[in-house]
């Protein structure tokens, strides 16, 4: 969103008279982690020094820290409180954003109809508030989630450990089997999918059921595509039984790569992928799919949107990277040249590349920057060279950069667990 919100008056902690008075809490600390979509600085921030805030700054920020990790009914437990009490203390630009949080919490737990609600809520409410753009996002979300209110939720069914026959293309895709209406074919594992999609013609021959509902999506390449809705009532891979799921209906066309003589005829999105709990993705391509490892790895994801972002270190930089199984490289963002602008162009190689997604390709200005190290938990990769796009994407607007193939694929392979929020590579 692109409103802007500011919090007034003078936090004041008060104790009982058996207790010693605490000094208040600055709170600009925690609004800037907010702002800056840090929310595993922001975590760690609200343990040290939470217990200064008011109750509802505390939830305030809890329930934006609970979401990114995962937490969808604590958020909303939060959001509810605040409803409940608080309401007062925000004005309308800040209760946007805590329904929008609501709203997204519901969107993961596969609630569409409470989802749209809220987008409603927030257009006839509060949309002569709203900039253009945003009543046009809100519009489309609301258009989507609503033709969606009617559908069952997601589920998934799994006995075991499963084992997915995987294999990398040569685009660096990887590849999946899956099987749906009788029928068996392959579709990209993408993490960096928000919604599963699905050509015209597939969605017919694995007898989907069609939505009549017309949705506007962005793309990697900044080209919007209108694309229509579907639902999978069953989808196999492994061992696992997917109920359910929602696939954007593409046409063929935009979903053609004649420049590469390629052509993709289904994705599978992060909605499907999060509820597979625990994922290794090996390098030989085997996907691996974990029914419950104990895996107790500190938290070093987190949740943005559908995407899921890694907090990785570059010397003493804490870089957040968005997590794409899909893309072939990696990237640096806007962002990072905006912050790092005098070595890059000091550095840096201009180049002009190309950027493919559903829509076709286009052309983009990048500085290529060579030897770049990163630091994910012990183990470190360095990249050769990665180029750093002068093009400014909604996905990563607040982030460093866009991980892919190139960084995942090294060492045995990655575990990404969506239950302890850890992404690591496997030695």
């Amino acid at each position: 969103m692109k409103t802007r919100f500011f919090i007034l008056g003078v936090l004041w902690i008060l104790s009982s008279c058996t207790n010693p008075a605490k000094p208040p809490v600055e709170e600009a600390v925690f609004k800037s982690l907010l702002e800056a979509k840090s929310y595993l600085k922001l975590s760690r921030k609200l343990e040290k020094d939470g217990a200064g805030l008011p109750e509802e700054k505390l939830s305030y920020y809890k329930a934006f820290v609970y979401k990114a990790s995962g937490k969808h009914e604590a958020s909303n437990a939060e959001i509810e409180l605040l409803a409940k009490k608080h309401r007062k203390t925000f004005d309308d630009s800040v209760w946007v954003r805590i329904l929008d949080l609501q709203a997204a919490n519901y969107i993961y737990q596969f609630e569409y109809g409470k989802a749209a609600e809220i987008y409603r809520e927030i257009l006839n409410r509060y949309g002569a508030q709203l900039d253009s753009s945003d009543v046009e996002n809100y519009k489309n979300v609301e258009g989507l989630f609503g033709a969606l209110k009617n559908e069952k939720p997601q589920t998934l069914s799994m006995t075991g450990n499963s084992i997915l026959k995987a294999y990398w293309n040569r685009f660096n895709h990887l590849m999946a089997p899956v099987q749906s209406g009788g029928k068996t074919a392959e579709f990209i594992f993408d993490t960096g999918a928000n919604l599963s999609t699905i050509t015209v013609s597939q969605a017919r021959e694995m007898g989907l059921k069609p939505i009549g509902q017309s949705v506007e999506i962005g793309s990697s390449t900044s080209v919007n595509v209108q694309t229509q809705l579907a639902i999978a009532d069953s989808l196999q891979m492994g061992n696992m039984i997917f109920r359910n799921v929602v696939f954007l209906v593409v046409p063929d066309a935009q979903m053609r790569f004649p420049e590469m003589n390629y052509e993709i005829i289904g994705i599978i999105g992060f909605p499907v992928i999060y509820q597979m709990g625990e994922i290794q993705l090996l390098k030989t391509g085997e996907i691996q799919v974990v029914q419950n490892s104990g895996n107790t790895l500190s938290q070093n994801l987190f949740l943005d949107g559908l995407n899921p972002v890694a907090e990785l270190i570059s010397n003493n930089d804490t870089l957040l990277f968005t997590v794409d199984t899909g893309a072939r490289t990696s990237e640096l963002s806007m962002k990072y040249y905006q912050e790092h602008k005098l070595q890059l162009d000091k550095l840096g190689e201009k180049k002009t590349g190309t950027s493919s997604g559903v829509g076709g390709t286009t052309a983009v200005e990048e500085i290529w920057l060579r030897n770049l190290k990163l630091r994910l938990g012990q183990n470190s990769v360095q990249l050769d060279s990665i180029p750093v796009t002068l093009e400014e994407y909604g996905f990563n607007r607040n982030f460093d950069g866009n991980l892919g193939q190139d960084f995942l694929s090294n060492y045995k392979g990655i575990s990404l667990n969506f239950r302890s929020m850890s992404l690591s590579f496997i030695p």
